[in-house]
């Protein structure tokens, strides 16, 4: 399948059994740093923190250090060097990850940038505000994939067709932002009464509210500040200590017989079909998660048609052609398949992220 030839496989299973929108760090690539960008930031706040010792070639130590360990196990090891608690590491973890983009805006822009990724609501800001965060919009976030979802699934919203939820990976609320803003500007400056209506429940946690008439916003990761944005005492936006960064953090998930994350998770796989956008699928707790889903859908398959062979297929995966040579893409693309096709996945090709809205609208059969 390729973003150009996909059939609206999304628009008949909306009417059955729904579908769910999964999205990783890859969408919101340009904007925040990648693991590796962040271990790369820690390593130099490592290295000029009062008390460490001179470094004497901070280049190559970092080169050895990435060779010899997973970014999660680094990211630990630097919470360690750093000499921080969970709490204090959070905070400083959320400054490290808007450096970057706060060093691009004005103040001013900064501050309307960090009101919209807070909002939970399109309603909860004024339209001014709103109105004011499109040019800076176009200016740093329309290169990530983030903005091409936002703009095709916000016009979904009351129909049909919407996602039954969406599932992310990110420790960031860019998608959920960018999503309230296009849903925003759709209704204009002056919407009808009731119009402006919570869309979204924010869900960081087993006892986060959801409403049947809302679709869930799951933070699997859980959700760091944005810095310098006061949270609300008794519904906070975020979720600290529900973060999966670091490799203590990841084992503790990966060993746990139940979490909410995993029968969230398992939910959305086996009621609904998923589209993976900005993942990469090597996550092992996804794999798992996908196998067992996948595991009992053979099993009820094979009891109904007991000629019933070979892989049901139901989730799709949005992911750009390996680079490799014209003579061995086929081959790398064949390959990459058949890694996935045991979780129940099928691949549509992008040409490159430029594909995503046209893929995702083919979809949907818009």
């Amino acid at each position: 399948m390729t973003a150009t030839d996909i059939a609206s496989v999304l628009r008949s299973a909306a009417s059955t059994a729904g579908w769910s929108l999964c999205v990783g760090a890859g969408t919101s690539r340009g904007a925040f740093p990648t693991w590796d960008g962040l271990v790369e930031t820690l390593f130099e706040a490592w290295v000029h923190s009062p008390g460490t010792n001179p470094v004497e070639e901070p280049a190559k130590l970092i080169s050895i250090l990435r060779k010899e360990s997973a970014a999660d196990a680094l990211i630990q090891a630097a919470q360690d060097r750093l000499l921080l608690d969970d709490n204090s590491f959070a905070l400083w973890l959320a400054e490290e990850l808007y450096r970057n983009l706060r060093s691009k805006l004005s103040d001013r822009e900064w501050s309307t940038t960090s009101r919209i990724l807070s909002a939970k609501n399109p309603g909860e800001i004024d339209f001014d505000c709103w109105n004011e965060f499109t040019p800076i919009r176009a200016a740093h976030f329309s290169a990530c994939s983030a903005s091409a979802i936002a703009n095709v699934v916000s016009p979904l919203f009351g129909t049909e067709l919407a996602p039954s939820s969406v599932l992310s990976f990110n420790a960031e609320p860019l998608l959920f932002g960018l999503i309230n803003h296009s849903t925003r500007l759709l209704l204009g400056a002056s919407p009808e009464p009731g119009a402006l209506r919570k869309t979204m429940d924010v869900v960081t946690r087993s006892t986060s509210n959801i409403r049947p008439t809302r679709i869930p916003y799951v933070y699997c990761h859980g959700l760091l500040p944005v810095p310098g944005i006061l949270q609300g005492p008794r519904q906070p936006f975020t979720s600290e200590d529900k973060l999966v960064f670091s490799e203590s953090q990841y084992l503790a998930l990966s060993n746990q017989a139940y979490s909410w994350q995993s029968s969230t998770f398992l939910s959305a796989a086996t009621t609904s079909h998923l589209v993976f956008i900005g993942v990469s699928l090597s996550d092992p707790n996804m794999r798992r998660w996908l196998s067992w889903a996948h595991s009992v859908r053979q099993s009820e398959l094979l009891a109904i048609d007991s000629n019933h062979r070979g892989d049901s297929t139901r989730h799709w995966w949005l992911r750009t052609r390996p680079r490799t040579t014209p003579g061995d893409r086929k081959h790398a693309e064949s390959w990459i398949e058949s890694s996935v096709s045991h979780l129940g996945i099928r691949i549509v090709w992008l040409d490159d992220w430029d594909d995503v809205e046209m893929a995702l609208s083919r979809m949907l059969g818009k």
